[in-house]
């Protein structure tokens, strides 16, 4: 059964080359769909690309706060502060911003990037785990996310990248 399909399947190939012989088979063919495929490739890339890193917006916690649905899903650079209980909730802020501050979450895939990795360790390991008695600053790269269903409609930047980071563990006493 096996060899029936197979020698069909082969006769089936040569019937198909004999017929595309002479028009697919040629050299100018292959270059006209090779241009045809790379001019699709230039259209389609762009839109499966939109909100990479090289589009990223500049922008400050009060205008994320002020417009989310103008950064909803959109890669943004922050340079904030950042508060933090030490035990589940990091928020960027801007004390200049009194309506609050965007929730700071880390995707395990970027904790052993260095600058990353000394965030965390002065947020939770250097000094007691939180904020109190320290400042700490940078710039942070990631996607605004914008819940406005959840409840209560939470402000997230989910990290991909921090830097010039400020670090200033004040003496406790």
């Amino acid at each position: 059964m096996d060899e029936n399909r197979n020698s069909s399947l082969v006769r089936l190939g040569r019937k198909l080359r004999m017929k595309s012989k002479g028009r697919l088979g040629s050299a100018s063919c292959i270059v006209r769909i090779m241009c045809v495929l790379f001019l699709a490739t230039l259209v389609v890339l762009p839109k499966f690309t939109q909100g990479s890193v090289g589009s990223t917006t500049n922008t400050t916690i009060c205008d994320t706060i002020s417009n989310p649905d103008k950064f909803n899903n959109k890669i943004v650079r922050i340079r904030s502060a950042v508060k933090s209980d030490g035990i589940e909730r990091t928020v960027l802020v801007d004390e200049s911003c009194k309506q609050g501050g965007v929730s700071l979450w880390v995707p395990q895939k970027i904790m052993r990037d260095s600058t990353v990795a000394e965030l965390q360790d002065a947020i939770y390991r250097r000094g007691r785990p939180g904020t109190i008695g320290k400042e700490i600053s940078g710039i942070f790269v990631g996607r605004f996310r914008w819940r406005p269903h959840d409840a209560p409609p939470t402000r997230t930047l989910v990290l991909m990248s921090v830097s010039d980071l400020k670090v200033d563990i004040k003496a406790t006493q």
